[in-house]
């Protein structure tokens, strides 16, 4: 009587599984190009959208400016700095908020920020999980 356990017809044999771990290797690792090209793309439309916003603040503020300089050194002015000294506090001020808009503008466009950061924390672990199982 033949023993169960020993019929070879019941279990896959060495190059079967081989060839199964290299299907389920390939389609993991298309899973994961799928999810870092999504990423990708959420990413770039935040990037649009940060410099849609920084352009359509930059044409405002420009009008806003143009508009409220004068009327802000005369403001100075009237209330007993000269013409001179209103002007540099106006312009010092001016230049000091657009500084700190400019450099939050950059802030959000970091590649750091832009890195598809799960699909990359995902294959290193899939990369580790795959080591150890060799």
């Amino acid at each position: 009587m033949a023993d169960p356990n020993t019929s070879s017809a019941a279990r896959p044999g060495t190059g079967d599984l081989i060839g199964q771990a290299i299907a389920q290797g390939a389609r993991l690792f298309r899973r994961e190009m799928d999810l870092a090209q999504a990423e990708i793309d959420r990413s770039l439309r935040q990037v649009t959208l940060a410099i849609g916003l920084i352009g359509g603040g930059a044409i405002l503020a420009l009008t806003a400016l143009e508009a409220l300089t004068p009327a802000m050194v005369a403001a100075l002015t009237e209330l007993g700095l000269t013409p001179i000294q209103a002007t540099l506090c106006v312009g010092g001020g001016l230049m000091l908020l657009a500084l700190v808009l400019l450099l939050r503008g950059l802030a959000l466009l970091r590649a750091s920020r832009l890195a598809p950061k799960r699909t990359l924390r995902n294959i290193r672990k899939d990369g580790l999980t795959l080591k150890e199982a060799l």
